[in-house]
């Protein structure tokens, strides 16, 4: 194998967690002298029928003689690749977590993910929980291989942020004495923002200078804003919308805690938890959730806090000990960042991957 095609509809400029992972490995690749070929959406075509563009594309995909295909998500880039009656390329499918839950849930997903396991030559999870999750999915032993590769995050940039952090375009509020807890998540209701407002609301009067801050879109956004103001503390609260890379590693280098109270539902998951990796280069603990592979990234106690689902009680209680002192915060966020670099960097861990792909091009 000298080469590897990797076909992602998820890639920037989409955002997203998936689509930033795709593109450090894909990059990481590329620094190794793979990589090179890429399929991605056209960014001239959005929603449904952008997706349908992608998936004819898809389809096409060939590989040359010495390459192998990497599909970025079984639903949108390996299906295409498993029923083409034309595809007899060797490919290997990334699984994250959130698309297998809803093959569990659908008989017709449930086939194509058959389909997919039958003409696949490797999969690559993110986390032990997508890979424990792929196997219940199915519902049997999954006989070809697979890699757990969770090293997703070019750290580098965020381990050597040196600019400037000045928030003030964003953050007016902010000072030189303002602590700042940070929410990066799609604005679903399965992601906990209310969650977060509301630990923030609880401790608000303790921390006279503290805010939150989150980023995203949606229509949750309102609502969060609503109950900010229902609450108090809605001069203290900063919803971000969209924001670009540089900015968003200025809000990390900033921020004080990184907050992620979601759970899991029926559908959807937190597979790995890509910002929680972000926030520990950067040095900044995380409050989280213990829910899917987030467990696998912050390490309570030693990298950040893990609470249980459904446990609401004592969050404001773990939220204000990491507020109040700022060396268990420092001892944290030191551990996280040597974590993330040692455990989640795209470049020094990609030989694993590479040598993975090469037994599964051999054996395909």
């Amino acid at each position: 194998m000298k080469s590897v095609h990797f076909v992602s509809y998820e890639y920037p400029p989409v955002p997203g967690g998936i689509a930033r992972a795709m593109y450090n490995v894909q990059r990481a690749c590329s620094a190794r002298g793979f990589g090179e070929r890429i399929t991605t959406a056209d960014s001239g075509i959005t929603g449904p029928r952008g997706l349908a563009n992608h998936l004819l594309r898809a389809a096409r995909v060939r590989a040359r003689p010495d390459e192998i295909i990497v599909a970025g998500k079984w639903t949108s880039d390996a299906v295409p690749l498993a029923v083409s009656p034309f595809q007899r390329s060797p490919f290997v499918v990334f699984v994250h977590g959130t698309e297998l839950l809803m093959a569990r849930r659908s008989p017709i997903r449930r086939a194509l993910l058959r389909r997919v396991l039958h003409r696949a030559s490797g999969f690559v999870a993110v986390s032990k929980y997508t890979s424990d999750l792929l196997e219940r999915t199915l519902g049997a032993s999954i006989r070809v291989p697979r890699l757990v590769f969770s090293s997703l995050v070019d750290t580098e940039p965020l381990l050597n942020y040196t600019r400037p952090t000045t928030l003030a375009a964003m953050i007016p509020e902010l000072d030189e004495e303002s602590q700042l807890l940070l929410t990066i998540a799609r604005m679903v209701p399965r992601k906990g923002h209310l969650r977060a407002l509301g630990a923030f609301a609880a401790v608000a009067g303790e921390f006279p200078n503290a805010h939150w801050a989150f980023t995203g879109t949606g229509a949750l956004r309102s609502t969060i804003l609503e109950e900010a103001a229902r609450l108090g503390v809605q001069d203290r609260v900063h919803g971000l919308g969209w924001v670009a890379e540089e900015q968003l590693c200025s809000l990390l280098s900033r921020s004080d805690v990184m907050l992620g109270l979601g759970e899991e539902t029926d559908d959807d998951v937190e597979g790995l938890g890509l910002c929680f990796i972000e926030a520990g280069c950067t040095g900044t603990p995380s409050l989280v959730t213990r829910t899917g592979g987030v467990s696998e990234v912050v390490i309570d106690g030693e990298t950040g806090i893990l609470v249980e689902q459904g446990e609401t009680d004592t969050i404001p209680q773990r939220l204000a000990h990491l507020l109040s002192d700022r060396a268990y915060r420092r001892r944290l966020g030191e551990n996280a960042r040597k974590l993330a670099r040692e455990k989640f960097d795209a470049y020094r861990n990609i030989d694993r991957l590479i040598d993975f792909l090469t037994e599964c091009y051999l054996s395909g």
